[in-house]
């Protein structure tokens, strides 16, 4: 790599070496040495991929066990793969839900082995937050956490219903509001966080976790799920670390939960201790840094869709060689020759990338698993993009080894796991003597009906709950005056070359320009159409002035300006 501001060039990436096979591919293995499983999409949705991709690998790694793929342990006989033999390395947690999910609906047994994923899941956040609420009863977004998780069970309807009564669900409100709660489930749930508030003082940080685990019945509770010996092993796990922590540390619960929020960081690079369980066959899940200098039998790798991480969003600091440093706080707001210095922190960054993929791909012995779903773009930059580059490329050359196997599609494979997976609905009877079997039927019908809408519900909470605004104008962009879609995209100005994929910028700029000198205080914005015909001239729209004090003039009545102008402010 080429230094723009000293000239010298510095080694990104060691020189290329073979890899060699420790032993030929077994003659009677049903199973492919190398299966790609995915490909590209051209409009599919982030959220979409990674449930496709979570669902083939669901689907490949039953396949492998129903089948008996075969893996040869060093110094023993071929024998067919075991839950034990497998493992699911990810790049970061951004697909661990999808994963999570598609793992239990084909009943395939898992394990996480990583901290930054134990402390990502569903589970351990709802306990962090319960402790959080404990640690400080000001912080109302931690008393809501730990309201709505399963440790209280409150939903939206209880929140609302106390709310109604003009009550708060803070623990710092008055003392009376939560002991006057007629059984209602938020104020018996803020009695019980208000008091182990008042005993954390007097607990260590182990007794508080594991009394918040114990009194709310987290384990008993986990028994409603079909991966609750997981769910116990993520408790267990938090417990076992509040030990440890209390053991190495003389803080109390506010720096556990520091050191808690540093474990769920994607970047760090160690394994949380595993705990043994010996008498659970089930596959491992594991981050790629914390796979380092480990090999398994059948290796999958997933969550290659993402782009290579930014390395320069935010405060960033480039050291020069010859000493000093190049510093950037936010864009424009940089030294002269960072630039310079970050294209070249950005190649090393991502040869860095490149190198952990190579870690993640050699960590297989006998079977790999790659999947290659991500999104189709011309300029896109990630793992799977790259792969299915390099391997169309070698099917054009006639070079792809017979070892491989491809699967471009979504696979719809669905193994038969036994007591492993679900049980169908119309294998359950309900408890109780001398029924009908009308009202066995209408029992099951209603079940049915009851099963399908929590699944929509469940479907709509994990789905993506924002929306960008790229993303608004490519739907409009391809939807015309009567309503049908056509192929089409979005128009950018080719008299201003430099606004390219910048649409709109100017009025933006200009109402915005009107919001930050405009009266705010006045409803009516008097002063609206002064402003917004000085900044039209300055951004060349001139023609554009009265929609641009149309649309300064609507934010200043609307009802959020009003509540937030009602009181203290500032602009």
């Amino acid at each position: 790599v080429r230094d723009d501001t000293t000239g010298a060039d510095e080694v990104a990436q060691p020189d290329y070496a073979d890899l060699r096979a420790w032993r030929a591919p077994l003659p009677d293995d049903p199973g492919p040495p190398v299966l790609v499983i995915g490909r590209a999409e051209k409009e599919a949705r982030a959220e979409t991929l990674r449930a496709a991709e979570a669902h083939d690998i669901a689907a490949a790694l039953a396949e492998a066990r129903t089948d008996g793929w075969l893996v040869e342990p060093k110094g023993a006989a071929p024998r067919p793969c075991t839950w034990g033999d497998m493992t699911i390395l990810l790049p970061s947690r951004t697909s661990l839900p999808h994963l999570r999910r598609a793992l239990a609906e084909a009943g395939v047994p898992y394990r996480l082995e990583t901290g930054a994923l134990v402390y990502a899941t569903t589970e351990v956040r709802e306990l962090l937050s319960v402790l959080r609420a404990i640690d400080d009863p000001g912080d109302e977004i931690a008393v809501l956490g730990a309201l709505r998780s399963r440790a209280y069970g409150c939903g939206d309807d209880d929140l609302l219903r106390w709310r109604r009564t003009g009550r708060s669900w803070m623990l710092s409100g008055p003392s009376d509001q939560a002991a006057d709660h007629d059984g209602d489930p938020v104020g018996l749930a803020l009695l019980d966080l208000r008091e182990r508030h008042r005993r954390r003082p007097f607990q260590t940080v182990p007794e508080i976790v594991d009394s918040v685990v114990r009194d709310r019945r987290l384990f008993e509770t986990a028994l409603a799920t079909d991966g609750h010996r997981d769910a116990w092993r993520l408790y267990r796990v938090v417990i076992e670390h509040a030990r440890q922590f209390a053991d190495a540390e003389p803080g109390g619960l506010r720096e556990f939960l520091r050191w808690a929020t540093l474990q769920s960081d994607d970047k760090l690079r160690t394994s949380s201790p595993v705990l043994p369980e010996a008498d659970i066959d089930a596959v491992r899940v594991m981050t790629v840094h914390g796979s380092k200098g480990l090999e398994f039998p059948i290796t999958a790798v997933s969550g290659l869709s993402g782009n290579f991480p930014n390395s320069t969003r935010g405060a960033t600091v480039r050291f020069r060689p010859e000493g000093g440093f190049d510093v950037r706080m936010k864009s424009g707001l940089e030294t002269a020759q960072f630039d310079a210095r970050r294209t070249v922190e950005d190649v090393m960054g991502e040869h860095e990338g490149m190198r952990l993929l190579y870690v993640a791909l050699t960590r297989a012995r006998d079977h790999l698993i790659v999947s290659l779903h991500h999104k189709e773009a011309k300029r896109i930059n990630c793992h799977a993009h790259r792969i299915a580059d390099a391997l169309d490329r070698l099917d054009d050359e006639g070079e792809v080894p017979p070892t491989f196997e491809r699967r471009d599609g979504s696979s719809s494979h669905r193994a038969d796991h036994g007591d492993a997976g679900h049980r169908p609905i119309e294998a359950v009877r309900p408890v109780g003597d001398g029924l009908t079997d009308e009202q066995v039927s209408s029992w099951r019908d209603e079940t049915a009906a009851w099963t399908a809408a929590r699944a929509r519900l469940l479907e709509a909470a994990t789905s993506a709950g924002t929306v960008s605004a790229t993303a608004l104008s490519r739907h409009l962009a391809t939807v015309d005056a009567d309503g049908d879609d056509f192929a089409g995209e979005p128009v950018e100005p080719t008299s201003e070359p430099w606004r390219r994929g910048r649409a709109g910028t100017s009025i933006g700029s200009a109402v915005h320009a009107v919001l930050q000198h405009t009266d705010l205080t006045d409803e009516r914005g008097a002063d609206v159409d002064a402003l917004a015909a000085w900044q039209a001239q300055v951004e060349g729209v001139r023609s554009a002035a009265d929609e641009i004090a149309a649309k300064a003039r609507a934010a200043v009545a609307s009802p959020l300006i009003r509540r937030a102008v009602a009181g203290r402010w500032w602009r």
